[in-house]
């Protein structure tokens, strides 16, 4: 079960790493995504997703890589494929890869809504795949999904 931290703490370097790009974005807190065109919104959303690769990369090594991601500022979408390696994640427990699910969703809330992302109606998806190509997991994150964590 080791191997499932290592995945889960990827995604979260991944967020922290969001924070730095968040602040560049950001434009020294003089940009608004709401108030900002489609074009510009694109352009944040495109940080932000680097920024997560970036640290996803850094935080998972050669356990698990970023398979695809796509962004809309259309929708307010950020969304990636993540596949695992490590053939040991087969045997994890659902109870297991379920507390873990919800803890990272709590922990990516929490960043999220630091960064603004919720405030500016950012949806971020992640979809964990197993080594042999089956959905391991899902995490949605969006203002509906976070209210629980929000105090």
């Amino acid at each position: 079960m080791g191997k499932v931290v290592i995945f889960i703490a990827a995604a979260f370097v991944g967020f922290v790493t969001i924070a730095s790009v968040g602040s560049v974005s950001d434009r020294g807190g003089k940009f608004n995504y709401v108030t900002a065109d489609e074009e510009q919104k694109q352009k944040y959303l495109n940080d932000v997703a680097r920024g997560f690769r970036g640290g996803f990369k850094i935080g998972a090594g050669k356990s698990a890589e970023i398979t695809q991601t796509f962004t809309d500022a259309s929708i307010d979408m950020i969304n990636f494929s993540i596949q695992l390696k490590d053939e040991r994640i087969n045997d994890t427990p659902f109870d297991y890869i379920e507390k873990q699910r919800l803890l990272m969703l709590k922990k990516t809330c929490e960043q999220a809504a630091n960064k603004k992302l919720l405030e500016y109606g950012i949806t971020m998806r992640m979809r964990f795949y197993r080594p042999g190509g089956g959905k391991l997991m899902a995490i949605q994150v969006d203002e509906a999904a976070c209210a629980k964590y929000r105090t």
